[in-house]
């Protein structure tokens, strides 16, 4: 016969798992059971920054994928607050989710008067969450006014964009800005607080539109910012400091194209820094400099290019000026013509006729390939 201790106890492990068991079926019937006008409460921010929102669970099943997933696998691991779901959001902040909530709300939302970060706290916001079309809306946003926020915080505008794969696009753009502009990122204050990830991802662009010098200036006034010790004058550094130099700048150097620099302007910028480059290189450099028509062999690069060629005459910010100046005035010809002649360049073509003679035909044609080559560039 079975000893009697242990089907006691055999029965009180049968009690215990029904017990869980029903405390189980109880919690989810719970959930079922809540009512789903403001059923939600989301505390968004960190303490002492920190509100609660109520929002309706219908809606936010609707609107976010994620709360739909949440509700949809029932799980029993969602706090409840009397009658209420909860959830806590401590990295989205009260003024981001205040606008999360008037979209899920269905309530007008002005992006307008946005600053780029805070564009790209909802647009992340939007897509940890999975609200779908507020996260297109602000990548849009954030596509045609990359221009605008890189102005007025560069550093932390990469930052942010950098942080997402899915800015692809946005990663690109602004890119291509500090490419063509350069003085958007290398004239901020903040400069020197960009992370070396990015820095060298601008530094080893083709299209950087820096002359070579400058591209050095900026990366020695960057890398001295990094080590505080190394703030006095180079002709008295030690061996060690100039140690701790090549490594903060050690993964910038190959990409440096050395022979694009003057030999006036490395003897006085490059050559007090030279013991962080390689003898090796420093010894190539000599020879491109010393030896007529040597090839070098290492860090060999192509010289960078703009989306214009430089001239003797015409440099690349006289360009950029000068192509503005004539958007400008070829969209004042044919508002003008417009207005006499009516739409289109057909009939409109007696404003340059009038003026062009037997040349009237190619006038028209150069016309219009400024309007559409200009509006693309700007």
């Amino acid at each position: 016969m079975p000893n009697k201790f242990v089907i006691k106890v055999l029965g009180k492990l049968q009690k215990i798992n029904k017990i869980r068991k029903t405390d189980k079926t109880n919690k989810v019937n719970e959930l079922d059971k809540i009512k789903t006008s403001n059923d939600v409460i989301i505390y968004a921010g960190e303490e002492p920054n920190i509100k609660e929102f109520l929002l309706d669970s219908k809606t936010l099943r609707r609107k976010s994928d994620y709360f739909k997933k949440v509700f949809s696998e029932k799980d029993i691991n969602i706090e409840l607050k009397e009658t209420k779901y909860v959830f806590r959001k401590p990295n989205i902040t009260p003024q981001t989710f205040e606008v999360i909530n008037n979209y899920i709300s269905s309530k007008n939302i002005n992006m307008t008067n946005k600053s780029g970060i805070e564009v790209l706290n909802i647009f992340i916001a939007s897509y940890d969450l999975k609200i779908k079309n507020l996260t297109k809306l602000t990548k849009d946003i954030l596509i045609k006014n990359h221009q605008q926020f890189l102005r007025s915080d560069p550093i932390e505008t990469l930052q942010a964009v950098y942080s997402y794969n899915i800015l692809n696009d946005v990663q690109m753009s602004c890119l291509e800005t500090i490419c063509y502009e350069p003085e958007v990122l290398f004239k901020s204050p903040k400069f020197i607080n960009l992370p070396a990830s990015i820095l060298e991802i601008i530094i080893k662009r083709d299209d950087l539109a820096l002359d070579e010098i400058e591209i050095w200036d900026n990366l020695i006034r960057w890398g001295l910012a990094q080590e505080k010790n190394l703030n006095k004058s180079v002709s008295k550094w030690n061996q060690e400091e100039f140690a701790i130099f090549e490594k903060i700048l050690h993964k910038f150097i190959s990409s440096i194209r050395f022979y694009e620099i003057s030999s006036e302007d490395y003897f006085n910028k490059v050559r007090p820094y030279e013991e962080i480059l390689s003898e090796e290189l420093r010894d190539e450099i000599l020879k491109y400099y010393m030896i007529p028509k040597y090839e070098p062999t290492l860090n060999k690069h192509l010289p960078r290019y703009s989306r214009y060629n430089d001239s003797v005459l015409i440099n690349k910010k006289h360009l950029v000026n000068f192509t503005r100046k004539m958007r400008k005035l070829v969209i004042v010809m044919v508002i003008r013509n417009y207005a006499t002649t009516g739409p289109g360049f057909g009939s409109g073509s007696d404003l340059v006729c009038r003026q062009g003679g037997a040349g009237s035909a190619l006038q028209i044609l150069i016309l219009k390939l400024m309007v559409f080559q200009l509006g693309t560039l700007m």
